[in-house]
């Protein structure tokens, strides 16, 4: 079956200014989190545009956004012997539950339909557990969108998402050096870039 997310590109023209086309990225509230993008899980039933359109509104608390231009397939994002959790199948819950870090496992051993899970716990330490082998994949399709957004949205705001503590939002330029996103999303960014350049 296999996972569908989805990251969104945000740019603004600062008074309507092309050459000046900046990029939307937040500071998580963690320090070890890095610089991002939004981004998120397509859900049930929902296409990739509007996913994007939706993690993007729901993360930034921006609601005139657009997405502006087609959607690109991103890199692989698992290592060799990562899994990931179905998270529309089950995995979601599995991942609350346990108080997993991540959506992020490896299988250790296999008996039937079940495999013995290893991952690792928001307190950092390491967990195993059996579960269904067909609640994990190794198909994890990322897929990047360019949005805008108006010219007078704001410089900076801060916004609790999923987390007590707010995402700082701030826009960087997108010519010159690359912004400094955490590793994943810096080469999600030299993919998607030429087209957030070109609209």
């Amino acid at each position: 079956m296999g996972v569908d997310k989805v990251a969104a590109f945000i740019t603004r023209d600062p008074r309507g200014d092309v050459a000046r086309r900046e990029l939307l990225v937040f500071d998580h509230s963690n320090p070890l989190a890095g610089t991002q993008v939004p981004a998120g899980t397509v859900e049930p039933g929902e296409g990739l545009a509007e996913a994007a359109l939706r993690e993007a509104r729901e993360e930034t608390g921006l609601e005139d956004l657009a997405v502006s231009g087609e959607g690109i397939r991103g890199p692989s994002e698992l290592r060799d012997g990562e899994w990931y959790l179905e998270l529309n199948a089950g995995g979601r819950a599995v991942l609350e539950s346990r108080e997993l870090a991540h959506p992020i496992v490896h299988i250790e051993e296999q008996d039937g339909e079940h495999v013995l899970l290893a991952g690792e716990r928001v307190d950092g330490a390491a967990l195993r557990w059996w579960e269904k082998r067909a609640l994990v994949t190794q198909e994890v399709r990322r897929w990047l969108f360019p949005l805008s957004a108006p010219p007078d949205t704001p410089d900076e705001w801060e916004r609790a998402f999923d987390t007590p503590e707010p995402w700082r939002f701030r826009w960087v330029p997108l010519s010159g050096p690359p912004p400094e996103l955490v590793p994943l999303q810096a080469s999600w960014l030299e993919l998607v870039r030429p087209l957030l350049l070109a609209r």
